[in-house]
Formats: structure tokens, sequence, C-alpha cells
């Protein structure tokens, strides 16, 4: 499982099971039903003769908030039972809970080195979990500290208060640990920035926004330098045909006004 729990997992998760029994029993003689959504994703295996009986299940999905009332969503789990096939007898019956987050409130800053308050709405969220506050998202705290947590649930039960002094990174992932295990995982997907930090995720993303406008505006400006000289090469370009236009109508002209020239001598020669 995600945390090593055998009593809560979060939704749709692949849980490795055996059977154990003091006799050695035959597997084809099970049948496994779960309730809630849940299934078994692997079939028993056949004809086994033993008194382990491994089996996978995955548990049942994350109801949605639009469909269910707070009330129904807060304890929401599954069972998992095991019978003889041809007596229906009840070998065991397991019920298990499940553990995630329908929606989230978060204050708009972050007071340096203060006091935070998370509040959660969910399933199965209650105070016996310790929940955690991690700079990843794989919830892993070898190189980091996490600020105490304090959970509290609201006085109608519907929110969990999640109280901690503001961590020096950003951003920080809120995980859990049931009561039953030894490791951590991510209780919500969603990760939540103090604003106070220059290092890190966030201080990456903002270099590389940075960088991304710098190319831009290089290639923005390359651009406009390009158009005006080709711009300027069209200018020339017509000037030296303006320029070539005026010098064939001068010489035009110069050859006219010598014929006008040499006609009058030549009328003038005839005459005498």
């Amino acid at each position: 499982t995600v945390t090593g729990s055998a009593t809560l997992f979060t939704p749709s998760e692949s849980i490795s099971c055996t059977l154990t029994s003091s006799v050695r029993i035959i597997s084809s003689d099970l049948a496994i039903a779960t309730t809630n959504g849940a299934s078994l994703s692997s079939p028993l295996p056949g004809q086994l003769l033993s008194t382990s009986i491994p089996f996978t299940v995955t548990s049942a999905p994350r109801q949605s908030s639009r469909r269910f009332a707070a009330q129904e969503i807060s304890n929401n789990g599954f069972a998992i039972a095991v019978t003889f096939s041809a007596t229906n007898a009840i070998v065991t019956n397991k019920s298990l809970r499940l553990i995630y987050v329908t929606s989230s409130n978060a204050p708009n800053g972050y007071p340096a080195n203060g006091a935070t308050v998370l509040q959660f709405m969910g399933s199965n969220l209650g105070t016996t979990t310790t929940y955690l506050i991690s700079p990843n998202a794989l919830c892993n705290l070898t190189n980091a500290v996490s600020p105490t947590v304090t959970a509290t649930v609201s006085s109608d039960s519907n929110f969990l208060n999640l109280a901690f002094g503001t961590p020096p990174y950003a951003p920080f992932f809120v995980c859990f640990r049931p009561s039953d295990a030894t490791t951590a995982a991510l209780l919500t997907t969603q990760s939540f920035n103090n604003g106070t930090s220059t290092e890190g995720p966030s201080s990456s993303s903002n270099s590389a926004i940075e960088g991304d406008n710098l190319i831009l505006l290089i290639v923005g400006l390359s651009l406009i330098v390009l158009f005006l000289i080709v711009l300027l090469v069209v200018c020339c370009c017509f000037l030296n045909r303006d320029r070539a236009t005026v010098g064939v109508s001068d010489a035009q002209v110069q050859r006219n006004d010598q014929y006008v020239v040499d006609k009058v001598v030549n009328e003038a020669n005839s005459s005498t």
C-alpha cells in the first residue's frame, strides 16, 4: 500500500492482500466480494492448496462532493468479504477507510515566522492521523525541517483545521501518516506557496519565465532590424529607377532641341 497502513487507504489504490488460515484451503472454494466501487484487480490463483491465499484489490474511488453531503463523505470507505462459494459462509469481512480531500481553504497570505491555518474537507480526516508539511510531493523529509502541525476538527465536524508555523520553503505540500503506518503520503496534490521563499521551484520558474521573455525580446528586435534593412533596400531601388528615368528624359529633350536647330539652319540655307 501507499503508506503501509492496514486500515486507511487512498482512493483507487492497489492493495495486496493475503488470506491466512490455520488449515490448508483450496483457493477455488473461495469467493471475494467488494463494496462501494472497490474491485478485485487480480483473481484468486486457481486450485491453490495452501494456508496463505494471495489476491489484490483496488480500493474504492473518491466520491464527488457534488453528489454527496459532507456528512456522507466524511467517513467514506469500502469492505472486502471472503466467503466459501458452496455455503456462502463468511470467512472474513474487513471494513476499510478512505482518506482524501474534496475541498480546501487557504489564507491569502502567509506571515513569515508566523502561524498558518489550512482547512480541509474530505473523507476520514481525523485527528488520530499525523499530518506533515513537506517541501516536495514525495513527502520526503530526510533533509527538510517539517513544522509541528496541530490538527483539530471544527465544531460541525465538516472541516479539519491544520495549524503550523509558516515553513521556510515554497511551495510546500501537506502529507499524512496513518497511526498504524511509518510512511507518509500526499494528502492532496494541491501545493501551497507561502510567498516568502526566493529559492526552490518558484524561483526557478520565475527565472525560466524571465529567460523566455529575453529570448522573445531578442527575436523581436532582430525581426525589426531585418524589416528596416529590407525597407531601405526597396527605397534605394526606387530612387535609382527614378534617377534613371530623369536621365533618359533629359537626353531626349537635348536631341529634340538639336533637331529643331538643325532644321532651322537647313531651311535658312535653302532660302539663300
